[in-house]
């Protein structure tokens, strides 16, 4: 064998290295690609699971002074997809804390719940269901004496209520009284002292 065959053994040999090389990089820059679009086809699809679930609270009130309706309501909607995971409820009056029912009556009609008639109240629950394809509003509170009820309706403008809700995926939101949008929170805190308590 001769020089210039060994040269042309050497050449070939470096051409099939050299395509090699070329496709080992070439496969591995699509495998990259291909695990950067299943990253982001996992990200799209975790989105939407989440956004399927996304509850949306609305907190207002209603109040008639006659018919079949009559009295005052404070309620609570889900008109969103996925159940509420209520985690604490604030209400104030005034700026000042209301923690509880008997609270509120004192300071709204300006007597103590034992005083109180025609009333029925509910709390807000710990969980509430979307209202998609059927009624699941919840009644806080309905006052049915008119009496009351107008005094209640008349504090509305002293009243504020924020609840702060999540998905089940721990996303969270705070609802505010009379309020259409929501304010996106990154958790919710644990009731505190002055938060209302059903």
């Amino acid at each position: 064998m001769s020089l210039e065959d060994d040269l042309e053994i050497a050449r070939q040999s470096s051409r099939r290295i050299g395509l090699a090389q070329i496709s080992g990089l070439l496969a591995l820059s699509l495998s990259v690609f291909a695990l950067g679009i299943s990253a982001y086809q996992t990200r799209v699809m975790q989105s939407q699971a989440r956004a399927s679930v996304w509850p949306y609270l609305a907190i207002g009130y209603s109040y008639y002074d006659q018919g079949a309706d009559a009295g005052f309501q404070l309620k609570v909607y889900n008109h969103g997809v996925g159940p509420a995971l209520i985690k604490s409820v604030r209400m104030t009056v005034d700026g000042k804390p209301i923690v509880n029912w008997n609270a509120f009556f004192k300071v709204v009609l300006g007597r103590p719940q034992s005083e109180i008639r025609h009333f029925i109240y509910s709390g807000f629950s710990a969980v509430q269901p979307p209202d998609t394809n059927r009624e699941t509003t919840i009644e806080a509170i309905r006052l049915s004496d008119p009496h009351d009820a107008a005094k209640a309706y008349a504090a509305m403008d002293r009243l504020q209520v924020d609840i702060c809700y999540c998905s089940v995926y721990d996303d969270c939101w705070i609802a505010h009284l009379l309020k259409h949008a929501v304010d996106a929170a990154p958790h919710c805190p644990a009731p505190g002292s002055d938060d209302f308590q059903s």
